[in-house]
């Protein structure tokens, strides 16, 4: 039903509940196709958002020339062939080349160190392409296991995912004086520090 995403979200907004989820109230509006999806789960503000922030005149202007939706769906054109697959090409073209690529090399050279991802390679994503609609998270993980010529042990390869982490979220929070008597979310303590870091640097003086 045409409307009803933005008549949710401004009902969200009014009863207050944007405080605590800010995100959740463009669900409707945006959940239901990838492009849309991928803004509400990467974007640090939506779109409905700036205005309050920005000026409207900044964001009509900053939205009709940037595009993002039309930007995100270019990642998937054309399309990859299955969900998998669009999600690595969303990833790849906006999430990997924008941010981690870009953090990887300011982190590495505030240590003097050159950073090299040895997967991130245009040849081999070009000789791969072809299957990876045909894969999944699991088979990827094993297929590249398998790749060398003596393959990872089963061990290895079948471990469960341990992952890692740093305490970006509570610097963000401390840097934007969050509260600290309650947990806060990485992705609440990075629109707090976006905030403050706009309103130091970039928003108009009060006359």
């Amino acid at each position: 039903m045409p409307g009803l995403g933005a008549g949710l979200r401004w009902l969200g907004g009014a009863l207050g509940l944007s405080s605590r989820s800010p995100k959740a109230l463009g669900l409707v509006e945006l959940g239901g196709t990838y492009r849309g999806a991928y803004l509400l789960r990467r974007g640090l503000f939506l779109p409905s958002e700036l205005p309050a922030k920005l000026g409207s005149d900044l964001v009509r202007e900053g939205l009709r020339r940037l595009k993002p939706l039309s930007r995100i769906q270019a990642s998937m054109t054309p399309d990859p062939g299955s969900p998998f697959a669009r999600i690595c090409a969303l990833e790849s073209a906006n999430y990997m080349r924008n941010q981690l690529l870009r953090d990887a090399d300011w982190a590495g050279m505030a240590h003097s160190l050159e950073v090299r991802c040895p997967l991130v390679d245009f040849d081999l994503l070009r000789a791969l392409a072809p299957a990876v609609h045909q894969l999944s998270a699991d088979k990827g993980k094993r297929a590249l296991a398998a790749a060398p010529s003596t393959p990872l042990p089963k061990h290895l390869a079948q471990r469960a995912k341990t992952g890692f982490s740093v305490p970006t979220d509570r610097w963000l929070a401390d840097t934007a004086h969050a509260p600290t008597d309650r947990p806060i979310s990485k992705g609440l303590a990075s629109r707090a520090w976006g905030l403050e870091l706009f309103e130091a640097n970039w928003a108009p003086a009060a006359p």
